[in-house]
């Protein structure tokens, strides 16, 4: 009997679809993008994770991506949200929250000042809610960026797939805040760093709080709290 693989080799047009659409289901179940543009597969239970699909599988991106407003030849690409991002500055002026600026850099980026791309695209929309794709970076560069205000960064391989439709991911999570906890008397919270994948998917920051609802054997599902510490090299 001979065995029989399936190629997962993608052009650079794929992966860059499968990028932009993966990011687009990330900021939907964030809130930042409507729910009701995307198709749902089958009805599910309102504390479930719903699956998201893209309305069209063709490679048309103006059906395969219905989110993308713009993009240009330097792999720049213009989000319109539904809700805004909150400007992380203090007493900041001019943000605008409700476009998304997301700018694919096909490099492995190891040092910024040697990048003069990546500090060009930051001074240019310095008003803005940013996203930069790497094709990978390192753990300083990472860091160093994850700093900076209303900026996120991922490297291809995190994006390539949706993390949260995973079998072994979580049913539901979202960030909360001291206050919508306090119910709970002298919580001691288990910690969870601020470069985890399930963190980093919902934007959380040191300090912060994030919720998680999954599978519980003893009780078929479970609720649980954990503070996000500084991020910590995983090498």
């Amino acid at each position: 009997m001979t065995e029989s693989f399936i190629s997962l080799n993608f052009d650079d047009e794929k992966k860059r679809l499968t990028m932009l659409t993966n990011l687009c289901r990330m900021l939907v179940r964030r809130g930042n993008l409507s729910f009701e543009k995307y198709k749902l597969t089958k009805d599910k239970k309102e504390y479930e994770n719903p699956t998201l699909v893209p309305p069209n599988n063709t490679i048309d991106n103006d059906l395969f991506l219905p989110f993308i407003k713009k993009r240009d030849d330097t792999y720049t690409y213009t989000i319109m949200l539904d809700t805004p991002f909150k400007d992380e500055r203090q007493d900041s002026i001019d943000y605008n929250g409700s476009t998304l600026i997301v700018k694919i850099i096909p490099q492995v980026i190891k040092d910024i000042g040697s990048s003069s791309v990546v500090l060009d695209f930051l001074k240019l929309y310095n008003k803005n809610k940013k996203i930069i794709i790497f094709d990978g970076m390192s753990d300083k560069v990472h860091n160093l960026l994850s700093k900076k205000k209303n900026l996120e960064v991922f490297d291809k391989d995190y994006l390539m797939i949706d993390l949260m439709s995973m079998i072994f991911a979580p049913i539901n999570c979202s960030l909360v805040t001291s206050n919508e906890i306090a119910h709970i008397i002298a919580p001691k919270l288990p910690k969870i760093y601020e470069n985890d994948p399930l963190v980093r998917y919902y934007n959380g920051k040191k300090n912060g709080i994030i919720k998680i609802i999954r599978p519980s054997l003893n009780n078929s599902i479970e609720t649980v709290y954990k503070k996000i510490i500084e991020f910590r090299s995983v090498f």
